[in-house]
């Protein structure tokens, strides 16, 4: 990956739960792709997962 731009915003919802919108920004090599697809979800889930937890003491 060349480039990484990421964003997270929570919003509430009209039933007053939260929705998390995370947005990416990156470049890499078209050969790179799966690999790249792979590390972003991972770190997306991780980082969701923290926050749920961080939201839950």
């Amino acid at each position: 990956m060349t480039y990484y731009k990421g964003t997270v915003e929570v919003f509430t919802s009209y039933d007053g739960l939260g929705v998390v919108v995370w947005t990416i920004d990156f470049e890499s090599k078209p050969e790179d792709t799966a690999s790249v697809a792979e590390l972003v979800q991972s770190a997306i889930s991780s980082g969701i997962d923290g926050m749920e937890t961080d939201l839950m003491k």
